[in-house]
């Protein structure tokens, strides 16, 4: 009985110690495979990722920051064929930030590092590399009517409003530029130039290129009462450049509207290549104010305006340069003056290749008022007016005043009017080779399309001035030596 009782007791013994050795093994085995589980979910991740395993290489940069005095293009490489790049250019991490750019070319138009890193299908992504500082002394501001004014600025994440871009351009560059695309940009405060940063309009709506004929770029004051300046530049210590943009003046219930006004900028500022269109006052519609300083005025197309007394160019002081411009009169209220240029001045103005052109005949007229004192060189011009049904129309009108006489050409011209009213002056001497009561035939003016018909007297009529300004028309087109007369070239 005991032995029958032993043998079944050795045996679950036995079979113990082989349940004991066989949990053991399966433990064991249980154990390796857990350490094989991690690299392959790590390759598995990696490879939903799109990575196996091996690194792209991270990009390099053709240049790699440092100081320059204009924009630089970095071009970005990568050694990994295929990789494609990422990049930011306002500091952020390009793997995580909203504003990553995907590309290998970077426009570096102002201060700022570049970071990028490579990704590739099948591989996991570079290490983000990032370059020097580049500083840019004489930088790009870029404006798109469908940025952020919260943006860096850059050509790929522009500013919105142009006030927001020359504010930046003035805190960044000595002398810069602001670049703004093709729209429609309201100001409600009017727009203040700074001394140094030009501003370009008429650029495609990716900054492409650059259009003066058809990215119309519209800078529109929306303001309704009060005096209302659309753009100001005042104060002026260093050169700039207003170009290519439509200014429309502030239709006021009360109070004067100017489309530019300048003040106090000597000879650092131009205005060039833009269309004015004036506003509408019950005072006073201004295009171009000039007070205090010679500006340089040429390739303009300026019309339109409702006032009691209609301005398309004002020079209160200075020494102005106003060559090659359309210039089309507006309506004036009340029977008061409509002026296509008015020189209350006693400084001297050079006015050359211009249109002065009046279509309506039921105010007081007169193209041109110049006032006694004056120096005026006033060559080459065409004058047309529709004969006036008060019968006081005159190309010229000139103030006789104790001050001095009128000079033009260097022809001096006796006041023989004790009155202070303004009096007429004959003044087309076929010297001077100004066209007087000639149709200058625009395509069609009904349109304020303003170009010239190819029988246009105004065609090959002008002088060659490409020694005092560049030989392209308001379209950005070749002038033709003799000259059109006007903004545009009719070759």
């Amino acid at each position: 009985m005991e032995k029958f009782l032993f043998l079944p007791k050795t045996g679950r013994r036995n079979k113990v110690r082989w349940i004991i050795v066989s949990l053991l093994t399966c433990l064991t085995m249980i154990l390796s495979c857990q350490k094989l589980i991690p690299s392959q979910t790590e390759e598995e991740v990696d490879e939903s990722s799109g990575s196996t395993g091996e690194s792209v290489a991270p990009p390099t940069f053709s240049v790699n920051g440092g100081t320059y005095t204009e924009s630089q293009t970095v071009t970005l490489q990568c050694a990994t064929l295929g990789a494609t790049i990422k990049y930011t250019t306002d500091g952020s991490d390009p793997r995580t930030s909203a504003t990553v750019v995907v590309g290998n070319t970077v426009f570096v138009s102002m201060p700022m590092r570049i970071r990028a890193y490579a990704t590739k299908t099948g591989m996991k992504d570079s290490a983000v590399a990032t370059s020097d500082l580049f500083s840019i002394t004489s930088g790009i501001v870029f404006v798109s009517a469908v940025g952020n004014d919260a943006n860096q600025g850059t050509k790929d994440f522009p500013k919105k409003t142009i006030q927001a871009g020359i504010e930046l351009a003035y805190s960044l560059f000595e002398t810069g530029e602001v670049r703004v695309a093709q729209g429609v940009y309201p100001t409600y405060g009017g727009i203040t130039l700074k001394s140094g940063i030009s501003v370009y309009g008429s650029y495609k709506t990716d900054f492409s290129a650059r259009s003066l004929s058809s990215a119309i770029t519209t800078i529109e004051d929306r303001r309704t009462s009060g005096t209302c300046f659309a753009v100001i530049a005042q104060d002026i210590t260093r050169s700039l450049v207003f170009d290519g943009f439509v200014v429309k003046g502030a239709n006021t219930s009360s109070g004067d509207s100017f489309c530019v006004y300048t003040r106090n900028c000597q000879d650092f500022l131009t205005i060039r290549n833009n269309t004015i269109v004036s506003g509408v006052s019950e005072s006073t519609c201004t295009g171009i104010y000039i007070k205090n300083g010679s500006p340089l005025i040429y390739n303009n197309v300026m019309y339109g305006g409702m006032a009691g007394n209609n301005i398309k160019i004002s020079v209160a002081s200075g020494n102005p340069i106003i060559y090659n411009n359309t210039i089309v009169s507006g309506t004036a209220n009340n029977n008061s003056y409509r002026l296509l240029i008015n020189l209350y001045t006693t400084y001297t103005v050079k006015i050359k290749n211009n249109l002065f052109i009046d279509l309506d005949s039921t105010s007081i007229n007169s193209l041109l008022l110049a006032y006694s004192g004056g120096l005026f060189a006033i060559t080459t011009n065409l004058f047309y007016m529709y004969p006036d049904a008060t019968g006081e129309g005159a190309y010229v009108y000139y103030y006789p005043q104790s001050s001095g006489n009128v000079n033009i050409n260097n022809y001096t011209t006796t006041p023989v009017y004790t009155s202070s009213d303004a009096q007429p002056l004959t003044y087309n001497d076929p010297a001077w080779r100004n066209l007087v009561n000639q149709d200058p035939l625009f395509v069609n003016p009904a349109a304020n399309n303003y170009h010239l018909q190819a029988s246009s007297p105004a065609r090959a009529a002008g002088t060659d001035l490409s020694s005092e300004i560049p030989a392209f028309d308001r379209d950005g087109n070749p002038r033709t030596v003799p000259w059109s007369i006007g903004a545009y070239e009719r070759d």
